[in-house]
């Protein structure tokens, strides 16, 4: 390690014109790569933070037994407003899909007992990943998460 660090050194202290080359573009390979490892990485978290809202959706969801402007109001204020977009289909057919917003109106969505559904959460903007301008990879940030209602309704 310290051998590798010695031989930077000796070519940042070279008065040769081509150490003082090779040294500017070793930086600027070594910034563009810590751009892009950023980059990745606040893509990634993000990613993490839509499953992790989609699982409290669903238990949410799973608890209240319906899916109502009630639910989308308790999303919006852990995952934030109008950051996401969430959809819910359950296997009787129903499937509704609101951007989640603390305003959402919304009609109460029963959902009886044993009755197994899916929450889907995808984010509204496109995230990019690249260096400074050249951002030119569009990745969807989604969260996906299965429940199964407890709530009995009598009906």
């Amino acid at each position: 390690m310290r051998k590798g660090w010695n031989a930077v050194r000796r070519v940042l202290q070279s008065r040769r014109g081509e150490g003082y080359i090779d040294a500017a573009v070793f930086m600027l390979l070594t910034g563009m790569t810590l751009a892009l490892a950023v980059s990745i990485f606040g893509v990634n978290w993000r990613k993490t933070t839509a499953q992790d809202y989609a699982d409290y959706a669903a238990r949410q969801i799973s608890a209240d037994g319906a899916f109502s402007a009630a639910t989308v109001q308790k999303v919006a204020r852990v995952a934030g407003s109008g950051h996401f977009s969430i959809e819910v289909k359950t296997d009787a057919g129903y499937d509704v899909s609101v951007p989640v917003t603390s305003g959402a109106s919304l009609a109460t969505e029963k959902i009886q007992e044993g009755t197994a559904f899916s929450v889907y959460l995808t984010s509204l903007g496109n995230d990019r990943i690249g260096v400074g301008g050249l951002k030119t990879n569009s990745v969807t940030v989604y969260g996906a998460a299965n429940g199964v209602s407890q709530h009995y309704w009598k009906g």
